[in-house]
């Protein structure tokens, strides 16, 4: 008798159990963990911060003791490794296998916030796990036109950090969007050689009015519904000609504005890091997703890019 022959009079109940089985396939597929890398937790924090190019020493001072001693005191603290190099510093913080890690990284940014840095630091910190990976990348480059010019690679590095950023975030798979670029627009006053001395201005006068008119002041408080109101005046520069529209007091003298000293001037900040892709320079923009398929989170990106477009940018991937 053939093995078909001996299954034939069970045949009901082997299709009940492949049924059985099916279901059992769809339910694991729609249920079960999809993630490239497994989501294993890791008693370690890391802690980066930056400062532009400050010499090893200053940065050594200033920021990455100062951390050190802001997260001692944090509770399943095992051992702390720090390593400078010039405008940045980077702790590893270790805790005992049986913290709870949830709570330790809001103990551990709550603290780094109290730590007295300097205001210019840019921090991040982060719990390592493999479950948490860049897998989106991606270049936002000038046009070929303006790939020469440092302003355009400036203004691009702009729109991705203000426009793509937010819209990457809002993603429901998305937990962390990084934007990389070396160019940064600032505006440069430059004077005439002869106007300042003829004027009877001096240089320290002309970067102390523009210091003075680009800020925030409190100037009272008002009472309403049982609170205190603060009072503020914004006299923040918003535009070059607001710029070179600033005066300047003399003593005896009607005040000068700072269009007859010199000209305003948009440039770049000097580098301290040097970001390319595509054999050029460009910005480039790093999505962390979690526990998600590659492809979905990667279609999704492309179609906000596509959708949000920059006037100077082409992309690629």
């Amino acid at each position: 008798m053939t093995l078909l022959a001996r299954l034939h009079p069970h045949r009901r109940a082997l299709f009940a159990l492949l049924v059985l089985l099916l279901s059992l396939g769809v339910s694991a597929a729609l249920t079960s963990a999809r993630s490239i890398y497994p989501h294993v937790s890791f008693p370690r924090i890391a802690v980066i911060a930056e400062r532009g190019d400050q010499a090893v020493r200053a940065m050594l001072i200033s920021t990455t003791l100062r951390i050190e001693r802001a997260v001692v005191a944090v509770p399943g603290m095992a051992r702390v490794r720090s390593k400078t190099v010039r405008g940045a510093s980077e702790l590893s913080l270790d805790f005992r296998p049986d913290t709870n890690m949830a709570e330790a990284l809001a103990l551990v940014r709550a603290r780094v916030a109290v730590a007295d840095v300097p205001s210019d630091a840019r921090i991040v910190i982060e719990q390592q796990t493999p479950a948490i990976f860049p897998v989106i990348s991606c270049n936002v480059m000038p046009s070929s036109r303006d790939a020469a010019d440092p302003v355009a690679r400036a203004k691009v590095a702009e729109w991705a950090e203000e426009q793509l950023r937010p819209r990457l975030l809002r993603l429901p798979d998305t937990f962390l969007v990084t934007v990389q670029s070396g160019d940064r627009r600032e505006y440069v006053f430059e004077a005439n050689p002869a106007a300042p001395a003829t004027a009877g201005v001096t240089i320290d006068q002309i970067e102390q009015a523009i210091s003075d008119a680009d800020a925030v002041t409190a100037v009272g408080t008002t009472l309403g519904e049982g609170l205190q109101n603060q009072v503020l005046v914004d006299g923040r520069l918003h535009t070059p000609g607001e710029v070179v529209d600033l005066c300047i007091v003399r003593e005896g003298l009607p005040p000068i504005a700072l269009r007859n000293l010199g000209s305003l001037r948009e440039s770049v900040a000097r580098r301290s890091i040097i970001v390319t892709g595509g054999d050029r320079d460009s910005v480039v923009v790093c999505a962390m997703v979690v526990a998600l398929p590659t492809c979905r989170a990667r279609c999704r990106a492309c179609s906000l890019i596509c959708g949000r477009q920059c006037p100077v940018a082409a992309r690629s991937f």
